[in-house]
This record gives structure tokens, C-alpha cells and sequence, in this order.
């Protein structure tokens, strides 16, 4: 008997393991053959990318090594590719080869390009030698205005004080800015006058004065300028206008209208905030107005 169960026992063993071998098998004899057919490609393409990203790092070893050691030549051999295919720290280093014209042709406007192109992607350094170029070029720019500027040209006055309220090429100083801006105004220069409106709206070189930055607001809009019309608007918006003749918000939205209509973005994101605020009755008064505004505008432009 214990010699028939031994019998017996091994061929259920036989039996099973023949049964896991058939159960491992694919069902269909083609799976096997399908399953290369999509994993092999896609495994060739990591093992490819692993080493492009293995050659890329390299190559930038070794075109950063070059550039320290004054290879100029090699430098550039190794990231030119790098840079065209937009690596920040070769776009950087290049950037540097083109501004100083070491190894390439002296080249400032293509050093900006490469030094923006960098920056745009974090690189702190690039963004610094990017400002300190165009504020060379500010300051070539700030020493042509000032005897033009001082001779009574209103666009030259104009521009020389938004240098001094941006601080470009120069230290920023709102008083030069409100200083210069007026000067463009009294001129009758609609940029001119519209900036020194900004100055008293925003207490930017002289004390903050709505009404006279209102009054500045409407000498630019009846001059066609929607960014007048827009500040005028945004004035309402905050309720810091004068007119009372109706809801600050319905008087807001009609000159922002004004604005949107002429292509001016930020008010027409605006007036969406508006239309959503204010009620059916205050929504028609408001359209009503901005077209009321819009022929007035007209007539006074024709």
C-alpha cells in the first residue's frame, strides 16, 4: 500500500506541474511574439535616452571646462547644439562669449537674446547681465533725451520721465518723473498729460490729488487715448471719481468699455467683473452711457 500511494502521489504531481506549465503559457501562441513586438521599442528608447542625456551632460562638461580655460573655440564647438536646443547654462555662457567677443564676433544684441533666453528658465546670473546691458543702453538713451528733454521736445520729456520713474539707466526718482511728465502736459502731449494724471492718482512725486488726476484722465480720453480712458475707469471702479450723476460702478464700466472697445485688455477683463456686479436695470444704464461717452468722443476727434 505505501508503495501505491508513492505511485500515486507522483503522477498528481506530474499531472499539476504540467497543468502550471500550460497555465503559464499565453492563451494565444501570438501574445508572446505582440508583447516584443511593442516592449522592445520603447525599451530601445529609454536606453537612448539615457544615453543622449549621458552625451548631452558631457558635452557640457566640456564646453563649460573649455570656456573656463579659455578654449573659446572648443567652447563653442560644444554648446552651440546645447543652446539651440535652449539649455540655460549653455545660452549663459555663450551669452558671455558674444557680449565680451571672446571666440565669436563682438555681438551685444545676441548676447541679450541668449542671456534673456536663459533667464526666462531661472538662471539668476543671466538675468542680472541682462539688466546690465539694457541699462547701458538706458544710459546712452537718458544722455541723448536730456538736450532734447531740456530744449522743450514733449515727446523726449515724456520719455525721460518714465525713465526716472522706472529707474532705467538712472536711479528712480518720482519727483524727475512727475517733473519731466509735466512738462510733456503742459505741452499738450495726450501721454504727457495722461502720466501726470497717474502721478496725482498715485501720489507719485507730488501729493495724491484725485481731482486734478481726473481732470488729467478726461483731457487725455477727449485726446483718444484708451489707456486715459482706462485709468479713468479704474478710478470709478474704486470709487475715487467725482462724478455722482450716477453709481460709481455704472460711470466705472462705461469708460472702461470705452477702453475694452479699443483693444485695451485689462479693462475688458474689467468690465466682465462689472457685468457680473452689477444688476439688469445697472447694466443698461452702464451700456447706455458708454455709448453716450463713445459719440461725444467721436465728435470732439472729428
Amino acid at each position: 500500500m505505501p508503495r501505491l500511494i508513492s505511485q500515486h502521489s507522483s503522477i498528481e504531481n506530474n499531472a499539476t506541474s504540467g497543468t502550471r506549465q500550460r497555465c503559464a503559457q499565453p492563451s494565444n501562441p501570438n501574445e508572446s511574439s505582440i508583447m516584443k513586438i511593442f516592449l522592445l521599442p520603447a525599451l530601445a528608447a529609454v536606453w537612448l535616452s539615457l544615453g543622449t542625456s549621458a552625451s548631452y551632460a558631457a558635452s557640457l562638461e566640456v564646453g563649460s571646462e573649455a570656456f573656463q580655460q579659455q578654449d573659446y573655440s572648443k567652447a563653442l564647438q560644444h554648446l552651440q547644439p546645447l543652446a539651440e536646443q535652449g539649455n540655460a547654462d549653455a545660452l549663459y555662457l555663450l551669452a558671455q562669449m558674444y557680449e565680451k567677443g571672446t571666440g565669436v564676433p563682438l555681438d551685444k544684441e545676441k548676447a541679450k537674446v541668449y542671456y534673456q533666453g536663459a533667464a526666462s528658465q531661472g538662471n539668476m546670473d543671466a538675468l542680472n547681465a541682462l539688466r546690465s546691458l539694457k541699462n547701458e543702453d538706458y544710459r546712452k538713451e537718458l544722455d541723448a533725451l536730456l538736450p532734447r528733454a531740456t530744449a522743450g521736445d514733449a515727446e523726449a520729456q515724456n520719455r525721460l520721465g518714465k525713465m526716472y520713474e522706472f529707474g532705467q539707466g538712472t536711479e528712480r526718482s518720482p519727483e524727475q518723473a512727475f517733473h519731466w511728465y509735466s512738462m510733456a502736459a503742459t505741452q499738450n502731449l495726450p501721454e504727457g498729460i495722461l502720466n501726470r494724471g497717474r502721478c496725482y492718482n498715485l501720489a507719485m512725486g507730488v501729493n495724491q490729488n484725485f481731482h486734478q488726476a481726473e481732470s488729467d484722465y478726461r483731457a487725455a480720453a477727449q485726446l483718444g487715448l484708451d489707456e486715459a480712458m482706462f485709468w479713468l475707469g479704474a478710478m470709478y471702479f474704486n470709487n475715487h471719481g467725482e462724478d455722482k450723476s450716477d453709481d460709481a460702478d455704472v460711470i466705472g464700466y462705461a469708460w472702461l468699455k470705452n477702453a475694452a472697445d479699443k483693444g485695451h485688455a485689462i479693462a475688458l477683463k474689467m468690465i466682465s467683473r462689472l457685468e457680473l456686479k452689477l444688476t439688469s436695470e445697472q447694466l443698461q444704464r452702464a451700456r447706455n452711457l458708454a455709448e453716450s461717452i463713445k459719440a461725444e468722443l467721436n465728435s470732439k476727434a472729428s
